[in-house]
């Protein structure tokens, strides 16, 4: 059975807040009331209503600073909000709508026509939250990265590519948790952070973390964590594992800043504070040459995939080979190419032979 939309109405006339709380509760939504704005700010976060009714005129918060307020929160702006005003110059009807409200009722407001406004909302919204959602599940799935959707401990959703590189059975992906896939230090190093995401205290975090791989081994790689969506009494969080590059440490970069200062001076260029803070930040971003641990570079599959398409197989060959999907197939060579900074598979493949991960 689905639930009951929830409605909040923000007005200082209590008249008012109870007869639409009459109309709208008999036409089946939940409705909540608020007698000013400091009060309907709070019921906003308590509440968590799926559209807000707000009257313009109050003190000493009026409507207008409501919506400033709920457009501010990152948790909040999405709700529909309509206005409720007494005031129905054409100057105001325009300063409400610019302020980013969904529509502008003027009182004494019709049943007819408040029922009719608080359905375009709903069928607006869901129309908006479904575009979002379909692209948000096209780059979930397409993704070569590791997503997962989890609620601090528990996975809620993972894409394919996290599904396989873990060989998790997404049928079951309720009973996994991210502790198992860190290992222990690099969990307690999250933990604090990942609690302060679900609370609200921090939006997002990223941090260098150690993972267990299905065969035993470990891997370096970059976790991202940001808040997803706030439901009911509990928060989801995204997050994002790369693969982590690692830079030779016995590269110097000052010195080759200094022997680049130098031999511009060396040609008469005049060398200004400005000059060499952007050449420092170009010598930084340099690709640097890499240590290859050639055991933990790549993955497994990665590895078979590699091979087969050096051995000149296509892409359907390959998925027959291993017994996975095109896409899959795709999905580990878009892997491959970001971990090698390659824009095509014939650099992935020179890649990997200069550095002895796979023969030829």
């Amino acid at each position: 059975m689905n639930r009951k939309k929830k409605i909040l109405v923000i007005d200082d006339d209590q008249f008012i807040g109870v007869t639409l709380k009459r109309i709208l509760s008999f036409n089946g939504y939940e409705v909540c009331t608020a007698d000013n704005g400091a009060s309907g700010i709070e019921k906003i976060f308590e509440y968590n209503p799926d559209l807000i009714l707000c009257d313009v005129m109050m003190n000493p918060i009026d409507g207008y600073e409501v919506l400033k307020i709920l457009k501010d929160n990152s948790l909040n702006y999405r709700t529909p909000f309509v206005f409720i005003s007494g005031n129905s110059s054409i100057s105001e009807v325009r300063f409400g709508m610019e302020l980013g409200a969904d529509d502008y009722l003027v009182k004494p407001i019709k049943t007819d026509e408040l029922i009719t406004s608080v359905e375009n909302q709903f069928n607006k919204y869901a129309s908006l939250l479904d575009i979002g959602n379909k692209r948000f599940r096209a780059l979930f799935e397409l993704s070569p990265n590791y997503i997962f959707i989890f609620d601090g401990y528990c996975f809620f959703d993972v894409n394919s590519s996290f599904a396989e590189f873990f060989r998790i059975d997404s049928q079951y992906i309720t009973s996994h948790t991210i502790k198992e896939i860190l290992d222990p230090t690099s969990y307690e190093s999250i933990k604090d952070q990942i609690r302060r995401c679900k609370m609200g205290i921090l939006e997002r975090f990223d941090e260098l973390v150690t993972i267990f791989l299905p065969d035993g081994s470990k891997q370096d790689m970059t976790l991202y964590v940001s808040r997803s969506e706030k439901n009911v009494g509990f928060s989801l969080l995204l997050g994002l594992l790369i693969t982590r590059s690692t830079i030779d440490p016995q590269f110097d970069h000052n010195k080759l800043l200094k022997e680049l200062l130098l031999t511009l001076r060396e040609e008469n260029i005049t060398v200004s504070n400005r000059l060499t803070q952007k050449l420092s930040r170009l010598v930084n971003n340099v690709v640097h040459c890499r240590k290859i641990d050639k055991n933990n570079f790549f993955t497994n599959r990665e590895i078979e995939v590699l091979q087969l398409s050096i051995e000149g197989s296509s892409i359907k060959q390959i998925s027959e080979k291993l017994q996975i999907s095109n896409r899959t197939v795709e999905q580990h060579q878009a892997q491959l190419m970001e971990k090698t900074n390659s824009n095509t598979m014939i650099e992935v493949m020179i890649f990997a032979i200069k550095n002895d991960i796979v023969k030829f």
